[in-house]
């Protein structure tokens, strides 16, 4: 099968898992009771009385506007009025508002549809678009680094059915973020840092944690600067100071661009700060609207407009710290309470198959992983020929990708609320959906951890895939597919049923307001 053929699967199975997902939403949402979670939802314009398509997007999507996504639609309609809700970084809603602004002035949208809804159905409908193409963009970054094109595939086709479906159909911000982002990644993986820095300061702009992608651009010009500074090492001078000129014209050389690079990557970020310092440290006279100033007070929230904040008199006036800390409690080790348990369990799926995706990686690239990645392609020790494999896991390109979903478990599972770690772990690391494929495709995977155990470090061949994937040719996609995946072995098996019990309980969760991850 055609390269080009594999990536019009993949965008097709992305498609039919969000018509899915839509539908799902729907069933769960008319036959499930709605819980009252006592969150965040401000009411509606009281100017706009219910049309008939109003009721008809209530059924339809009405199921998506839970949670967070009440944030975001929020923000969508009517901008950063309360500060709890400067948490939601602005892009995907600025998208989502600036879209609906144009089509309620002009059309007739305002007399048939209240902008809410009209906000609602916009989002949706980006998502589903954003989506394809983050997967798409998986299928292409997984073919860049593993070197693998049927590892790529089962990995993006794997993404389709990600743990976290349903915030990446839902107005939330994550979609955006992992196209964003994956699209940064496919920059730098083709070696291009400027553009790769480009695309993830938007994605720093839609979600905070894309602030971690300077660590591949540092990652990257240290890597190239260490391998000049031992050629020059290496060479001979006539003097010292020659020497030392060379040493300091190489350091300028790869400081200038890693300066720039930075500043493409946080410029975003600081802009939005800036705006809300704006917002709600100087403006003293925001037009609000009174249904939404009632809400507020009542539900003694801050608002633009009001008294300062504490944040706004600090040195470094930064909203994000305070914001996250104040309003969402988030902080070393403040989520560790009995009652969190079951949140616990819930993430505990995710977080194991992070750990284990490392473990697996050391104990393949150990000497890569002891030097920090600093090894260059080519290179070889006694003990370890990095010429041989070099795709896959064994696989030297993947260790900047390794550590980045390291380090997102490790801060995740002692500062953040713990059960958006399957949602933060699934819409930022690829390494997830490569190794979730890894573990499918190997097809004497099984008899391999019976003989050394899943970790050993002794040296693993390049294993082929399993199925032909000529194979999915005709017939449904989806069903095809998935039977393809489930006639394999058990790790298969455990990786498929994580993925669509939390792809259909998931949904049926969110679409009534009952806690999920």
């Amino acid at each position: 099968m055609g390269y080009v053929k594999l990536e019009q699967k993949v965008e097709s199975f992305a498609f039919q898992t969000r018509l899915i997902t839509l539908f799902f939403q729907v069933i769960f949402n008319a036959v499930i009771p709605d819980h009252d979670a006592e969150v965040f939802n401000p009411p509606a314009s009281p100017t706009h009385n219910q049309t008939a398509l109003d009721t008809i997007m209530d059924i339809g999507v009405g199921g998506l506007r839970r949670w967070d996504a009440v944030y975001f639609i929020h923000v969508a309609e009517h901008g950063y009025i309360y500060e709890n809700a400067v948490a939601f970084f602005p892009l995907y809603p600025f998208i989502v508002g600036k879209i609906a602004d144009v089509v309620y002035c002009f059309s007739f949208a305002g007399q048939i549809m209240s902008k809410l809804n009209l906000c609602l159905i916009i989002g949706v409908a980006l998502n589903v678009y954003f989506f394809t193409k983050a997967a798409s963009t998986l299928f292409h970054l997984g073919v860049q680094v593993l070197k693998d094109e049927k590892l790529a595939y089962k990995a993006a086709l794997l993404f389709c059915i990600t743990p976290a479906s349903i915030f990446l159909t839902a107005p939330y911000s994550e979609c955006l973020f992992s196209y964003l982002f994956f699209t940064g990644l496919l920059a730098f993986a083709s070696g291009d840092t400027m553009k790769a820095a480009f695309w993830f300061g938007l994605s720093a702009s839609t979600r905070s944690n894309g602030l971690l992608a300077i660590g591949f651009i540092l990652f990257r010009r240290v890597k190239g600067f260490m391998s000049s500074i031992q050629q020059v090492t290496k060479a001979r001078f006539e003097t010292v100071t020659e020497k030392g000129m060379m040493v300091m014209s190489m350091t300028n050389l790869y400081l200038t661009p890693v300066i720039a690079a930075i500043v493409l990557c946080v410029g975003p970020f600081c802009l939005y700060q800036y705006y809300i310092y704006r917002i709600f440290c100087l403006s003293n006279d925001a037009d609000l609207p009174q249904h939404l100033i009632r809400y507020g007070r009542s539900q003694k929230y801050h608002l633009a407009g009001d008294t300062p904040s504490p944040w706004c008199s600090q040195l470094l006036p930064l909203s994000y710290n305070y914001i996250q800390k104040q309003h969402w409690g988030v902080g070393f080790l403040q989520y560790y309470e009995l009652k969190q348990a079951p949140n616990f369990l819930l993430a505990a799926p995710m977080l194991l198959l992070s750990v284990c995706a490392c473990i697996y990686y050391y104990r393949l690239n150990t000497y890569c992983c002891h030097r920090l990645g600093m090894v260059q392609e080519g290179q070889t020790d006694k003990k370890t020929d990095l010429q041989k494999g070099n795709f896959g896991f064994k696989n030297i390109r993947l260790f900047i990708y390794v550590g980045h979903l390291l380090f997102i478990t490790v801060f995740g599972i002692f500062f953040v609320h713990i059960q958006v770690m399957t949602r933060l772990v699934a819409s930022t690391s690829p390494v997830i959906y490569w190794f979730a494929a890894q573990l499918i495709t190997d097809k004497t995977y099984q008899n391999y951890t019976n003989k050394y155990n899943i970790f050993s470090s002794q040296r693993v061949q390049r294993i082929e895939t399993g199925a032909n994937l000529q194979q999915v040719q005709k017939g449904n996609l989806l069903i095809d597919q998935i039977s393809e995946f489930w006639n394999q072995n058990t790790y298969t098996k455990l990786v498929l049923v994580y993925f669509i019990s939390y792809f259909v309980v998931g949904t049926a969760a969110f679409a009534n307001f009952l806690p999920w991850t």
